[in-house]
């Protein structure tokens, strides 16, 4: 089957630094992959590579098996990709709505499409009725609701999601990574998490693929790598005290 998204010998070096080397995965639709590494390991530009807010120097990114990214070939826009993101900061519009939020990718449909839409979106995130809040009233959990609402009101074939849950407590990161989950399961997208956490990446993520100096050091399910880590870096990811840490 061809995989949702697909990274094949990505690279890309800023100044003399080679931030992916030879990145190379695949996440299935309807499977949800987490991207796990120390700081500074590429993570989040391989995010960004994928949305396509950095062209890579060579290798290919494809997205449902269409060529996305390809130096000197072809590069499609961000918004050509179909791929819905949220955010560490929630990248959310202050002086919109919530509905406005969730409008503001969706003038292509007619007024009534979209409001059915973002009122259906909204109830299955639990937001029904702060449609006309705007992001300042709203508690942090809130906001992180909103965020992903947003992503999903587009009916994206691929998320990406950027430590979303980086700055929550303990008891309401665990209420999102359930709905997270959740969510991205029933709409069938492919989805790929980052995260330092490895809590947060065996709660929400089918496979986990862990990476340094913007490689790939192994792929699997946290079971299979507790069970048999390839180096001592994923051993020690995975073993590291369950707490949140700076990245």
């Amino acid at each position: 089957m061809t995989p949702a998204i697909e990274l094949d010998a990505v690279r890309l070096r800023v100044g003399t630094t080679m931030v992916l080397d030879e990145l190379s995965f695949g996440v299935a639709a309807g499977e949800l992959l987490a991207l796990l590494g120390p700081s500074g390991s590429g993570k989040t530009t391989a995010i960004r590579a994928i949305l396509g807010f950095v062209a890579p120097d060579a290798g290919v990114i494809r997205l449902g098996g269409r060529v996305a990214s390809e130096p000197r070939r072809v590069v499609i826009p961000p918004e050509q990709r179909g791929v819905g993101a949220v955010f560490q900061d929630l990248a959310l519009w202050p002086h919109l709505t919530v509905h406005g939020n969730l409008a503001f990718g969706l003038v292509h449909l007619a007024r009534h499409e979209r409001d059915a839409r973002i009122a259906a979106v909204l109830e299955r995130v639990d937001l029904t009725g702060k449609a006309r809040r705007y992001p300042g009233e709203l508690s942090g959990g809130e906001r992180q609701r909103v965020a992903i609402a947003r992503a999903l009101v587009l009916e994206p074939r691929v998320i990406a999601l950027d430590e979303p849950l980086a700055n929550l407590d303990v008891i309401l990161k665990r209420e999102l990574l359930d709905l997270f989950a959740a969510l991205l399961r029933e709409r069938r997208a492919a989805a790929i998490y980052v995260t330092h956490d490895p809590q947060e990446a065996e709660a929400i993520a089918d496979r986990v693929a862990v990476i340094d100096a913007g490689r790939l050091v192994q792929v699997g399910t946290i079971a299979d790598l507790r069970a048999n880590p390839t180096l001592p870096l994923v051993d020690q990811l995975l073993s590291s005290p369950r707490r949140a840490r700076s990245d």
